[in-house]
């Protein structure tokens, strides 16, 4: 018989989230009213407790190790030591709505759900975000997405072609990484990055 027994008493005031962390073996959950974002550990039985902002509708963590929540109306990253970058805001986003609930699909996005806090019947919206990297996208004169190219480094800055029109290159920046993020990308803002146009075209 499968026996429920206590892992932690949280006395969290709206517990959400749950996630397993596979780049620190801990759990990763959030009391979204009580604005925290917590990581537990299962062999020892210890929770740390990080105040964030209120509401916290949402932790997620993405294949790369980089964590992702939900703050209101906004999804942010942020860092182990709890620094923070906002990546993207609920189109819908307003008075009396936040982030709920969201979950990565195997194919690393991101889906979530906004909700009315009032509850109203037909209210909620859910979105599908991007965060598994940062890419270079070539827009046709149509302007549909042609090719895209993945980068190996989180934060590319800027970019300009050469004389010959053949070769991209690109700046990026490692301002505001954390050391395990720099540890991951190693290149940021430490590299001058070269694409061959050819390739993006092909």
């Amino acid at each position: 018989m499968n026996e429920v027994t206590v892992a932690f008493a949280s006395q969290a005031v709206l517990g959400e989230s749950p996630v397993w962390s596979p780049s620190i073996a801990r759990l990763l959950w959030v009391d979204t009213l009580g604005a925290s974002l917590n990581i537990f550990d299962p062999i020892t039985g210890q929770n740390v407790a990080h105040a964030m902002p209120s509401p916290l509708g949402f932790v997620a963590e993405t294949p790369a190790g980089r964590w992702i929540i939900g703050t209101g109306c906004h999804v942010e990253l942020v860092g182990r030591s709890g620094e923070r970058q906002r990546i993207a805001t609920a189109p819908d986003g307003k008075a009396g709505y936040r982030f709920n609930d969201a979950s990565l699909d195997p194919s690393g996005r991101l889906w979530v759900g906004l909700m009315n806090e009032e509850l109203k019947e037909g209210s909620g919206y859910l979105y599908r975000l991007d965060p598994g990297g940062a890419a270079i996208a070539r827009i046709s004169p149509e302007g549909y997405i042609a090719s895209t190219i993945a980068f190996p480094v989180p934060r590319p800055t800027s970019c300009a072609f050469d004389a010959t029109g053949q070769h991209l290159f690109v700046t990026s920046a490692r301002l505001g990484l954390s050391r395990s993020e720099i540890e991951r990308a190693p290149a940021s803002g430490g590299a001058l990055l070269r694409i061959d146009y050819k390739q993006v075209t092909a």
